[in-house]
């Protein structure tokens, strides 16, 4: 998978710096933990940035029942969703 910040702010993406963990890996879904190196940098502008999760190797995609791997996966298949305000860790919305 690559994972790509998409800034709708006008900043330079390579100004997102973030890192993630997978925390889980099941039939019906990946949960993911994305931790952004500068946090009050994201979705600062009126329109939320976004971040989009491409596969890139769907011979890792294999169905735990038929065996099966993911098929027809173009370069543009991925997903996008948008990405709200962030706040450091231990942070509240009060404290700010």
């Amino acid at each position: 998978m690559s994972i790509e910040i998409i800034k709708k702010d006008g900043a330079k993406p390579s100004d997102s710096g973030f890192s993630a963990v997978l925390l889980s890996w099941e039939p019906h879904g990946i949960t993911m933990d994305i931790t952004f190196d500068k946090p009050l940098q994201i979705s600062t502008g009126q329109s939320n940035d976004q971040v989009k999760i491409s596969i890139t190797k769907p011979e890792y995609f294999v169905s735990a029942s038929s065996g099966e791997m993911l098929e027809d996966v173009d370069d543009d298949a991925a997903i996008v969703f948008s990405i709200p305000t962030q706040l450091p860790k231990g942070m509240t919305v009060e404290a700010v």
